[in-house]
């Protein structure tokens, strides 16, 4: 049998940010399993996008001494407060192994604990996945990613350049693609086409891919989701998933490309048969 270990601490979210912006899943976590890291880097992104009270009770837990995870509970006390803030992962199979056996107490224990407490809320969390906005854009659209790097030319006086010729799409456009995006490109010049990003908010960001100025001039080097190029033939509009600096390593990324296709088909309703996907 496995043995698990934990400890408890009340700290600051400035401080526990802090500490995970350097925490590093193949040396810190042990994770030995490449892409295990990638998937636990993406797990980083969102932890460290999501907005948190000041104080919290960290319980880290290890197994067989290697770590396995951290459980964050909002220390702020408050009717609307929220137990249990996040469960970050620092190894992935000592991680599964730990949920595994909290997941077997939940179904046996939950129906008989009537005190609201940190233990049934997380018990409670185990038992009934949560699904909300941010769940769905992570698994329709991919989760989170910082931008991998920034080229010299779009930082201009100590800030990311802004892609003047951009747009964003919340909902549905009532206009064609063409009227829409069109004018962006220079006829002239078959080599010119526009790039996208799904943002945080899932908010669909087009612009013009200017020379030296790529994606994180669309979404302010912030972090988003899986993002491409847009491209204008003969044959209508065609989207890819080429974006080095969002797209890499998705290991579902033809199914988010064609997730994404069907954002673009919704949003440009009128334009729907003449956008399609392709691999590059």
């Amino acid at each position: 049998m496995p043995s698990v270990h934990y400890s408890l601490q009340l700290r600051e979210i400035s401080e526990i940010r802090q500490e995970i912006i350097c925490y590093d899943f193949a040396h810190h976590g042990m994770e030995r399993d490449k892409q295990n890291v990638q998937k636990l880097e993406q797990q980083k992104v969102s932890f460290l996008t999501g907005s948190y009270a000041r104080f919290h009770w960290q319980a880290e837990f290890k197994v067989n001494s290697e770590p396995a995870l951290r459980i964050f509970f909002d220390a702020t006390d408050i009717p609307q407060g929220k137990g249990i803030s996040a469960i970050l992962e620092l190894n992935i199979a000592n991680a599964q192994l730990l949920m595994m056996q909290l997941r077997q107490i939940s179904k046996l224990a939950i129906d008989s604990l009537e005190v609201d407490n940190f233990c049934t809320a997380l018990l409670r969390q185990l038992k009934e996945p949560e699904e909300d906005y941010p769940n769905y854009l992570t698994e329709t659209f991919g989760g989170l990613r910082a931008p991998a790097y920034l080229k010299e030319q779009e930082v201009k006086g100590g800030e990311v350049a802004k892609n003047a010729n951009s747009k964003k799409y919340y909902g549905v456009c009532h206009d064609t693609i063409e009227a829409e995006l069109e004018h962006m490109l220079d006829k002239n010049d078959p080599k010119t086409h526009l790039i996208w990003a799904i943002a945080h908010d899932g908010c669909l960001l087009v612009g013009l891919d200017l020379e030296g100025v790529g994606h994180p001039s669309l979404t302010a080097f912030k972090p988003a989701r899986i993002a491409g190029e847009l491209w204008r033939t003969e044959e209508g509009w065609r989207i890819n998933s080429s974006s080095g600096r969002y797209s890499r390593d998705y290991p579902n990324s033809q199914q988010l490309l064609a997730n994404a296709l069907e954002k673009f088909q919704m949003i440009f309703y009128r334009s729907r048969d003449q956008i399609t996907s392709y691999v590059k």
